[in-house]
């Protein structure tokens, strides 16, 4: 289970995608995550942000769909609003910040 704003939400209503998403965001919680952060380390799990001249790179047109909709489905799962998100905010261009403080 994840609580999030006093409320329980059971991990398995969280798509998996999401979840990892959550997981990272959360680890990070308060701190702006850069959008190539978010999908390489929160997402594909790697052990860090690959560049162009390395073996699996993705250009971010690829992935931009993916962080969005995993996004959207996580907003569905923990926000009480998910048209009004409180606790996840998405920053233009930078990426996605958690906040946990309310």
């Amino acid at each position: 289970m994840v609580i999030v704003g006093g409320r329980v939400i059971p991990v398995n209503e969280i798509p998996a995608g999401a979840y990892r998403l959550f997981w990272y965001l959360y680890r990070n919680a308060g701190r702006l995550v850069p959008w190539d952060e978010l999908y390489y380390k929160g997402y594909r799990g790697k052990d860090r942000v690959l560049r162009s001249v390395d073996e699996g790179y993705e250009d971010p047109g690829t992935y931009t769909g993916i962080l969005y909709n995993r996004l959207s489905d996580l907003r569905k799962a923990i926000e009480p609003d998910p048209g009004d998100p409180i606790f996840i905010e998405t920053v233009r261009d930078k990426g996605v910040r958690l906040r946990l403080g309310w």
